[in-house]
């Protein structure tokens, strides 16, 4: 694996239904990558630099509660925010090779009412191919920052990676 891709795995943090709106990122340019999947570029009002998700009000840059570097992106929801779930979002053309790809992000939660984690999804012309996400270890609650990660195998035929992290019900999770 390219040592690029790695740092971007490591750096990094799905949703079904949003990426559609994801812009993606040209992997050739390393240092970008590298500092957009680590929420280093400047942000885009509430959200983060680079980042598409929702829905709109739930996810915001925060510059008080972060692992690292200036900012970090905060998932917030409430009882009555708008859909089951919000997902921040970010795609990758598949441009590298490998049998499969692990996808680590550190996380902080607080009063998460459901589960709260990073996922990761293949697709192939605009279907997708290949999913993963935290489901089943069911971070909610309230938790200190932890580094996680999720692996997925690696489809010859994928031309598009999407990842990010997501909360469902209500409370808070910062990426």
């Amino acid at each position: 694996m390219p040592r690029f891709l790695a740092a971007l795995v490591y750096v990094a943090l799905a949703s079904p239904c949003l990426e559609q709106n994801a812009r993606p990122v040209h992997s050739n340019d390393q240092s970008y990558l590298i500092r957009i999947l680590g929420f280093e570029v400047q942000p885009d009002g509430d959200m983060p630099g680079g980042w598409r998700g929702g829905p709109p009000g739930t996810i915001f840059v925060d510059d008080k509660i972060v692992h690292s570097g200036h900012w970090s992106a905060r998932i917030e929801r409430h009882v009555d925010s708008a859909a089951a779930f919000t997902s921040i979002t970010n795609a990758i053309p598949m441009d590298f090779a490998g049998s499969s790809i692990e996808f680590r992000g550190f996380l902080r939660t607080q009063g998460v009412s459901e589960f709260a984690g990073l996922w990761m999804r293949e697709d192939t012309n605009g279907r997708q191919i290949e999913f993963t996400n935290m489901y089943g270890r069911q971070l909610g609650g309230t938790t200190d920052w932890k580094e996680y990660s999720i692996t997925l195998r690696i489809s010859p035929v994928a031309d598009q990676l999407y990842l990010g992290a997501q909360v469902s019900g209500s409370g808070r999770a910062w990426v």
